[in-house]
C-alpha cells in the first residue's frame, strides 16, 4: 500500500463502536497511513443496540470520534457525516450536519452516496426477529473472537441467511433501482458489511464494506479511480 499518497476521498461505514466487534485502532491506523482531503462516514459508526441491550458499556471507545478529529484536521480533511439505522446522535456537535444522502460528481460522473438500509425495508424496524438477529450475531461473534476463526462463524450464517432469504441480491436491486430513479451514474452504500466494486446495468454500484470483520475502506484518488482497501 502507498502511504505517502494523499487520497481525494475516502467512505468508510459500519464500525458499530460500543459493539464488540469494532476496531478503532485498526481505523485510526489506517487513516493516519492514509490521508485525504474527504472523510465521508457512511454511518453505522455508533451501534446503540449495544447499549440498550446490554448494561456494560465499552467506555475505551468513547474518544474514537475525538482522535477522528485528531488525524483529519491535522491533515485538513473534511469530515462528511451521513445518517444511518444503528447510530445514536445525541447532542454531539459534530452531527448538527449529518445527512441522509449526499451527491458527488467525479470526473463528469455523479455518485449517490447513502448508507442503505432503506434498501433492506424489512429489517429497518426493531421486532423481535431483528432483535433475534442481533442476539444471534453477537454471540457467534464473541465464539469467533474466542477461537480466533476470524469471523468464519458468523460470516457463514450471514451467508446462509443471505442465500435463503435472497437479501444482498435484493438490496442490490433496490440500491442500482434507486440510483436510476435519481439519474446519477452510481452509487456508494455501507449496511449489507459487502464490500464491492462493479458496475451492475449501467450503474457503478459500490460498497464499502465495515470496519469489523473485513475493516474494508472505499478510497478514491485523483484520477478518479475508486478501490477498496483492507487494514491488516
Amino acid at each position: 500500500m502507498n502511504t505517502s499518497m494523499k487520497r481525494k476521498t475516502i467512505i468508510i461505514s459500519d464500525l458499530h463502536v460500543w459493539t464488540p466487534d469494532a476496531q478503532p485502532q485498526k481505523l485510526l491506523k489506517f487513516l493516519g497511513k492514509n490521508p485525504c482531503d474527504t472523510l465521508i462516514l457512511n454511518w453505522d459508526i455508533i451501534d446503540n443496540r449495544y447499549i440498550k441491550y446490554f448494561w456494560k458499556r465499552q467506555t475505551e471507545y468513547e474518544t474514537v470520534f475525538k482522535n477522528i478529529r485528531a488525524i483529519c484536521d491535522k491533515n485538513k480533511a473534511q469530515i462528511v457525516y451521513l445518517r444511518g439505522n444503528h447510530e445514536t446522535i445525541g447532542n454531539h456537535a459534530s452531527w448538527e450536519n449529518i445527512q441522509q444522502e449526499i451527491i458527488i460528481t467525479s470526473h463528469k460522473k455523479k455518485y449517490l452516496i447513502c448508507h442503505g438500509d432503506n434498501f433492506e425495508k424489512e429489517l429497518r424496524k426493531p421486532n423481535a426477529f431483528t432483535i433475534s438477529l442481533f442476539f444471534i450475531d453477537t454471540f457467534f461473534g464473541r465464539v469467533d473472537r474466542s477461537l480466533g476463526t476470524k469471523y468464519a462463524i458468523s460470516h457463514i450464517l450471514k451467508d446462509t441467511y443471505a442465500f435463503f432469504t435472497n437479501q444482498k441480491t435484493r438490496f442490490i436491486h433496490n440500491a442500482v433501482a434507486y440510483a436510476k430513479k435519481k439519474k446519477v451514474d452510481g452509487i456508494i452504500c455501507g449496511h449489507i458489511h459487502d464490500p464491492t466494486n462493479k458496475m451492475i446495468k449501467g450503474i457503478y454500484y459500490l460498497n464499502s464494506g465495515n470496519r469489523t470483520e473485513t475493516c474494508s475502506a472505499l478510497t478514491e484518488d485523483s484520477k478518479g479511480n475508486r478501490k477498496i482497501l483492507y487494514t491488516k
